[in-house]
């Protein structure tokens, strides 16, 4: 289990890190595609292509401030990582926040 958080700081004390850190998403320069062709080949991606391997359940807090770019972009690069067409490469995610806000 791997919590994410999108606070840093609350991340840091339950002993998670960020969803862009985790998942190697970076800063939104690359397009999805570029991103994922790195993320499989570039050693500067080797700490994320670890996380997504070794993760099997997924814990995103603060979902409603992901946008839906984010989470289809990190999709992709955990079906492409983990070699798995099936959704997040068959990662089990649990999406916790307020939804509505």
């Amino acid at each position: 289990m791997f919590p994410n958080l999108l606070n840093f700081f609350l991340s840091v004390y339950v002993g998670g890190v960020t969803l862009h850190r985790w998942s190697g998403y970076g800063d939104d320069i690359l397009s999805p595609r570029e991103l994922v062709e790195n993320m499989c080949s570039n050693e500067e991606y080797a700490y994320a292509r670890k996380n997504i391997t070794n993760t099997d359940v997924l814990i995103v807090d603060e979902c409603s401030m992901i946008s839906a770019k984010t989470v289809d972009t990190i999709e992709l690069i955990c079906r492409k990582v983990r070699n798995e067409e099936l959704y997040f490469g068959g990662l089990q995610i649990i999406f916790a926040g307020d939804i509505i806000s």
